[in-house]
């Protein structure tokens, strides 16, 4: 054995710590790399739960809607998904109305709107708004006053939320949950309504505007509430249990409103179907 002096032992000592502490860098560079892949993949998998947890809320009635809609072969589909209520009574400034309209389109996802405000004898509407190629969003706060007493003046506070999609129904029922949930915690007391419409070429007779209301009825499970089946009027209320919120019209459940009609211009009879009922003219 070859016992190494005072100098040579220094060497090598300060060889070997370089070596265990390159070593230890390397070591502590795969933990920490370990350690990324683990929360990365602990991140994806919390997104991942998210979002089937937030599909899930809304994959019954999407897949049977959007299901019905290519069975019946309608072209040009779009969406409306809108809500309208009281807010309160109460005063609110200017700043107030942009601030509450603002945190709706966060919520709703939009950024590159435009707020204007207009006013009509004792009404003012503050309007957000925004418009694109894939669809619209409008943003009402409508504010009523009324003289109660004597120089006492009320003030009613209204919302109106709607978005518009256009050439598309995928999302409409992940919107309905998003407007849900702000009407929601502004304590409104209010529906929202989702509007689908559709369209087939041509004037079709009540034997294929019977064939088409079919395809929804059964796609969607619906039972047949009331109906009025005329050429100028073509209208099918019923209820699924698929579909969680419902009105009661005569002790009646209703959810589904089934409506067809016929544009003299375009030639095409528009097909349209609205949860749990429709706010739109037709």
């Amino acid at each position: 054995m070859k016992y190494l002096n005072g100098e040579e032992y220094k060497k090598q000592k300060n060889i070997v710590d370089k070596r265990i502490q390159k070593n230890k860098y390397r070591i502590r560079g795969y933990l920490y790399r370990r350690i990324a892949i683990y929360i990365g993949v602990a991140l994806w998998l919390v997104t991942l739960v998210k979002v089937m947890w937030f599909d899930n809320t809304t994959t019954v009635p999407v897949n049977n809607v959007v299901t019905a809609f290519n069975k019946a072969s309608l072209i040009d589909m779009s969406a409306s998904i809108e809500s309208f209520g009281q807010y309160g009574i109460l005063y609110l400034s200017q700043d107030a109305k942009n601030t509450i309209l603002k945190d709706i389109a966060t919520k709703i996802g939009i950024n590159n709107y435009s707020i204007e405000t207009t006013r009509e004898d004792d009404n003012s509407t503050t309007t957000l708004s925004q418009t694109g190629q894939n669809g619209d969003v409008i943003c009402k706060l409508v504010t009523v006053e009324t003289v109660v007493e004597q120089n006492v003046i009320q003030a009613k506070q209204y919302i109106y939320i709607n978005v518009i999609l256009n050439n598309s129904i995928e999302s409409a029922f992940s919107y309905e949950k998003i407007i849900k949930d702000i009407v929601k915690n502004l304590e409104m007391d209010t529906k929202v309504t989702v509007n689908l419409k559709g369209a087939v070429k041509g004037k079709l007779d009540i034997a294929l505007k019977n064939s088409i209301a079919n395809t929804f009825i059964n796609s969607m499970n619906v039972n047949v509430v009331a109906e009025n089946k005329t050429d100028d009027l073509y209208t099918i209320y019923g209820y699924t249990s698929d579909i969680d919120e419902y009105i009661t019209v005569s002790s009646n459940k209703i959810n589904v409103n089934i409506m067809m009609n016929y544009d003299e211009q375009k030639d095409e009879t528009n097909v349209y179907v609205a949860t749990p009922i429709s706010s739109e003219d037709y």
